[in-house]
């Protein structure tokens, strides 16, 4: 009700930023390791934020970087409209920071701020995630100690990265691997602007998205909007595709265009893991970009794995209640088996 009722500009009004949020999670783990005697966490968990060329996008660090040699690159969900909250950063803490069962594999996480629709709309985000991934690999992390992932409208966003790896978007920054990504996780991605699938029937009764839901981010980020007396009596009615969408409409929603189009894939990671919930309504978009990647890639090994008790994003809703649950241990089983 919430996203449904209020406009993005709203909804960024009454929820703290992504950076505040991250300062405030900071702040509170620190605090709760402090009182648990975890020391270790207390000293991998520090304030750390780097600012990108573009001076509007900043890598959010969650693990000590200079002592990791594991790392995750991560894309926040939130429709492209709302700031990543206090469950993202739980997340990654407890499937990737604490992950990993060997003491001497360290873990950070390179978590990205990009800049909200409708400030900025695409490809400003996919430029925004290229520049991060550049800037990272400059830094020295070697391509095969890197995963990079997200939720929802993070998964497009990974998946606009990873299709720019194989084909180069205009106007970006072109980055040549020497060898692909350890791996890339999508968690209930968006991938299609097709809202007339099984899952969307079945879903809508208790999916936390519904139709109207997914309508926003599709209209703020893809949509020329509506200006004068027509935005503001009409300002969802008779809107038109941007011209950088038309341009970039494949990587953007990369399941609406010919098939073909993730083939080579292998050549930019070795393995994909891509998880959603039987009952939301994206379910059989991440069903079919699965099978797409391992039908066209069969060299990259793919992971599906569709929850029988789950809707949309349940690993976030487990992060925001503290709580390392189903979906965060799956998480942390595929984040082990990636470095096996």
């Amino acid at each position: 009700m919430f996203l449904y009722t209020f406009s993005p500009r709203q909804i960024q009004l009454f929820i703290p930023s992504t950076i505040d949020a991250y300062v405030a999670f900071i702040q509170s783990a620190r605090a709760r390791a402090r009182k648990a005697g975890d020391f270790e966490i207390l000293e991998q968990l520090q304030e750390d934020i780097e600012v990108l060329p573009d001076k509007c996008s900043h890598i959010l660090w969650i693990g000590d970087r200079h002592k990791a040699n594991k790392f995750v690159y991560f894309f926040h969900g939130g429709g492209y409209i709302t700031p990543a909250i206090p469950g993202h950063f739980e997340w990654v803490l407890q499937a990737y920071v604490r992950g990993l069962p060997n003491a001497d594999e360290k873990v950070a996480v390179a978590f990205l701020q990009y800049t909200l629709a409708p400030s900025a709309r695409f490809p400003t985000q996919m430029f925004q995630a290229i520049s991060g991934l550049d800037y990272l690999l400059k830094k020295g992390i070697d391509p095969d100690q890197l995963v990079v992932g997200g939720d929802s409208a993070g998964g497009n966003i990974a998946l606009q990265l990873l299709t720019h790896l194989m084909h180069p978007y205009p106007l970006a920054e072109r980055i040549t691997l020497n060898k692909p990504l350890a791996g890339a996780f999508l968690v209930s991605p968006l991938v299609s602007g097709n809202t007339s699938t099984q899952s969307f029937r079945e879903g809508a009764p208790c999916d936390m998205l519904s139709l109207g839901i997914f309508d926003q981010p599709d209209r703020e980020m893809f949509h020329v909007p509506n200006t004068g007396v027509k935005g503001w009596l009409f300002p969802t009615w008779g809107l038109e595709e941007s011209k950088e969408f038309k341009i970039g409409k494949k990587w953007a929603l990369m399941a609406d265009v010919e098939e073909t189009w993730l083939d080579g894939m292998s050549r930019v990671v070795s393995r994909v893991y891509v998880t959603c919930g039987k009952h939301e309504i994206l379910r059989d978009q991440g069903i079919y970009i699965a099978q797409d990647i391992q039908t066209r890639n069969p060299n990259v090994e793919v992971r599906l794995q569709v929850a029988e008790k789950e809707a949309h994003d349940f690993i976030l809703l487990e992060g925001q209640r503290r709580r390392v649950g189903d979906a965060t241990l799956r998480m942390r089983n595929w984040f082990s088996h990636v470095w096996q």
